[in-house]
Order: structure tokens, then C-alpha cells, then sequence
């Protein structure tokens, strides 16, 4: 018997730029996104002004997304008016990645979010 004993571990560990697969939904948005290790990296921002509490940014292909909703949050804001107003960012497994705001940002605040690559 092999360890581990419910699924193969990902053997991907070569560096892989995958930004340009990122489908963009909200205009403003920017995506640096890559594989590495057997993770996935992804660092983007949520734009300033958006209209509504929550919404898409962005989508990644199914295949890089990750098996169960990881959440990230603003660690800090770039403008002292905006605290407060983020509440976080989610990656969903179909690829979708949304974000959570109590109030409309005066400036964009970025975010990083880092998981497993599921193995295909």
C-alpha cells in the first residue's frame, strides 16, 4: 500500500505562468496567476467603485481550480479610508472567483491566494 491512500499526490512541480487562461469578468481586473510545486498561486486586486456587495472577478479554467472553496482576505488596504469595507475573496471549484465587500472601495485592494493543484 502506497501513501496516500485515498489519491495520487500531484506530481506537477514545474513553474507554469497560467494568467492567460484567466477568463476576466470585472473590467479593471488583473490576474498574475502561475503553478508551481504542485501549487497554484494567484495574486490580483479587487477594482475601487464596484457597484455591488458581491460579484465575479475573474474565472480559471476547471482544471486549475481548487477542490473546495478557499477564502482569502485583505491583509491591508491601500488607502486608510477603505478599512473596513473588504471582507474577502473566494476561489470556488468550478474556477470562479469572487469577492465580498461591505462597502464600494475607494481603492483597489489586492489579495494573494494560494492552494493544491488537484491532480487530473
Amino acid at each position: 500500500m502506497q501513501f496516500p491512500w485515498c489519491c495520487p499526490l500531484n506530481t506537477d512541480l514545474q513553474y507554469r505562468d497560467i494568467s492567460k487562461e484567466a477568463v476576466i469578468i470585472n473590467q479593471g481586473v488583473t490576474v498574475s496567476a502561475y503553478i508551481e510545486g504542485g501549487m497554484v498561486y494567484i495574486r490580483s486586486l479587487i477594482p475601487a467603485n464596484l457597484p455591488t456587495h458581491t460579484g465575479l472577478l475573474f474565472q480559471l479554467p476547471e482544471g486549475y481550480a481548487p477542490r473546495l472553496p478557499v477564502y482569502a482576505t485583505i491583509a491591508y488596504t491601500t488607502s486608510a479610508n477603505d478599512i473596513g469595507k473588504m471582507a474577502g475573496v473566494t476561489v470556488n471549484p468550478d474556477g470562479k472567483v469572487g469577492y465580498y465587500q461591505a462597502q464600494p472601495l475607494g481603492s483597489y485592494e489586492g489579495f494573494n491566494v494560494q492552494y493544491p493543484l488537484k491532480r487530473g
